[in-house]
């Protein structure tokens, strides 16, 4: 069976067959009787047509995974359409809404809301079908026993832990690695600090020999009488300096290298 649209009616079969059963049973009880009475006369209309039949079903009802409660329909036909029965004046929007949610809250797709009650029979087909579909749920939250369900939450709260211990190790590891560049970076400027304070004080030292060495000649290269008088760096650095002379004997430049720990910086004086 199809719809107006052109579309197939879930479980279009069995849909009529319930129709015409209500249908019969009003045209013989109209809205006398209790509801009592209506829910076994239906029952007996529906299984003469071949229909199986459950009355007093519980289905569970779950929150967050736990079960809360049970919901007890009317009636459930061939285990895929709930009926909730009625038997007055008028069907309210209370009605409607609180069958909307038993549907909602079960594994049925469709429903039929049928008032007896009413000067003209009322039959609400509902079809939750495609609402679920446009819901989308973790697939993990959809499981109803609750001791796998436990199970579950165990498994993404231990995954969970252990993401985040990653995440914090991780940080842990960069921050350490950000403060030992740091440190590192500190102590290179200071050993460079050292150096560079070296290397100066040896063009100071080589200067200081050309001009008292030997008064009389500038930068002699023979004079070696200071050299026992060669400073000593009280900060742990080292000094390497010399004096450059040309082919005849003038002196070119002068050139000083520092070194603290593993870093060297040189300098460079030309006369």
């Amino acid at each position: 069976m199809t719809t107006k649209s052109g579309e197939n009616l879930l479980y279009g079969d069995l849909s009529y067959a319930i129709r015409g059963a209500c249908f019969d049973l009003y045209k013989q009880f109209g809205g006398s009787f209790k509801e009592s009475i209506i829910n076994k006369s239906l029952v007996k209309a529906l299984e003469s047509k071949g229909l199986k039949v459950k009355t007093q079903e519980k289905i569970n009802i779950f929150y967050d995974d736990e079960k809360v409660g049970v919901y007890i329909p009317d009636l459930i036909i061939e285990d895929k359409i709930l009926i909730e029965l009625k038997v007055k004046p008028f069907l309210t929007k209370e009605d409607d809404r609180q069958f909307w949610h038993y549907l909602k809250c079960s594994e049925y797709k469709l429903g039929f809301l049928i008032n007896f009650g009413s000067k003209q029979l009322q039959i609400k087909r509902r079809v939750y079908d495609k609402a679920r579909e446009k819901i989308r749920v973790n697939p993990l939250l959809q499981n109803k026993n609750p001791r796998q369900s436990a199970s579950i939450k165990a498994q993404v709260m231990l995954l969970t832990v252990l993401v985040l211990g990653g995440v914090i190790l991780g940080a842990s590891t960069i921050a350490g690695y950000l403060m030992l560049l740091r440190v590192r970076a500190s102590s290179d400027i200071t050993n460079s600090t050292k150096a560079v304070f070296a290397a100066d004080t040896g063009i100071e030292w080589e200067l200081y020999k050309c001009f008292k060495c030997n008064p009389s000649i500038f930068c002699d290269s023979t004079c070696t009488t200071l050299d026992s008088q060669k400073p000593s760096m009280s900060n742990g650095s080292t000094i390497s300096s010399s004096v450059v002379y040309d082919d005849s004997g003038a002196p070119q430049s002068i050139k000083s290298t520092g070194q603290s720990s593993n870093i060297f910086r040189a300098f460079e004086t030309k006369f």
